[in-house]
């Protein structure tokens, strides 16, 4: 089961995201990615550590802000020994 990804608060520069793990079975989580992009924009990528459950996605200098935009956001988790 993936983790459960939150939009906590978005600001015209920021989204804030929150998530709780999932199961990822007897396999250790090593790290998290989250991808993102806004609508018809590249998509990005960041490796964030496995005790992070929190992250703001700072936004304000990719053109347009995060209020009125839309965006694609996903985490996955990465799992490893």
């Amino acid at each position: 089961m993936p983790p459960t990804l939150y939009v906590s608060s978005v600001t015209s520069s920021s989204i804030l995201l929150h998530w709780k793990p999932g199961d990822s079975g007897s396999a250790p989580i090593s790290s998290y990615t989250l991808n993102y992009r806004r609508t018809q924009g590249e998509l990005e990528e960041i490796t964030l550590p496995r005790r992070v459950t929190s992250y703001e996605l700072q936004v304000s200098g990719s053109g347009v802000g995060a209020c009125g935009s839309c965006w694609q956001i996903r985490i996955v988790e990465n799992c490893g020994y």
